[in-house]
């Protein structure tokens, strides 16, 4: 026990150090992280914190205080920053930073929902979040989107001579919808009767809802809510 102790003791340390670098947003920051985040997921906590004070600007130190000042407001960093010791990825690094951001100064919210917005773009992985995007988009520019990113984004072709490895795959791509639908981010467009390849979880039977509409405004990915409905 007193050697974890000790560990914790040198860990908080570390971060203190660490956060402290940075200019505004880390004194305050490693008062609450201390030793929660493991030693090897600081750089992430870090680069998070750098990219969240640079979406603040002049009133990052301001906003931080205000929302260290609350239980709402910690309570959004501290399952923030947890995510962002997972965050492997700098998009979604940056998606974290967006949604604190959102959380602070969207301050007609309440704090429940943005709890939720968060806690619910921790189940969503960032092949997902495109996914999204792209049904908020209208059919040229879904079209022109789906192209960029086709590698990514489209379903693996399966046939009766496909491998077992493709089929687990397209599996795998179908569940990212399923996700999306049952987190409420997508739901499935009963006027659209169209069917790809006879696969019901096709894009094109899905649209977005007002959830995953607010889902892309917090991470800064919103587009004109006519295109949406």
């Amino acid at each position: 026990m007193a050697d974890a102790l000790r560990n914790n003791d040198d860990l908080a340390v570390a971060v203190k150090g660490i956060l402290g670098a940075i200019p505004v947003v880390g004194p305050l920051a490693a008062e609450i992280i201390g030793a929660t985040i493991p030693n090897q997921r600081i750089h992430r906590v870090e680069d998070t914190l750098r990219r969240l004070e640079s979406q603040l600007g002049e009133q990052a130190e301001q906003t931080l205080r205000s929302a260290m000042a609350s239980p709402e407001g910690l309570d959004l960093i501290e399952e923030a920053m947890i995510q962002a010791g997972r965050a492997i990825t700098e998009d979604r690094r940056q998606y974290i930073a967006s949604l604190l951001k959102n959380g602070f100064s969207d301050t007609e919210r309440k704090h429940e929902i943005k709890k939720r917005l968060i806690e619910t773009f921790d189940k969503i992985n960032d092949v997902e979040v495109l996914l999204l995007y792209a049904r908020a988009l209208g059919p040229g520019e879904s079209r022109r989107f789906w192209e960029e990113n086709r590698e990514t984004l489209s379903r693996p072709q399966t046939s009766l001579g496909s491998s077992s490895e493709d089929f687990e795959d397209a599996a795998v791509y179908d569940s990212y919808y399923l996700n999306l639908s049952t987190l409420g981010l997508i739901a499935r467009n009963k006027n659209d009767k169209s069917r790809i390849g006879g696969n019901e979880l096709a894009a094109q039977n899905f649209k977005i809802t007002p959830f995953g509409r607010m889902m892309l405004a917090y991470l800064d990915m919103s587009v004109d809510v006519g295109r949406i409905y």
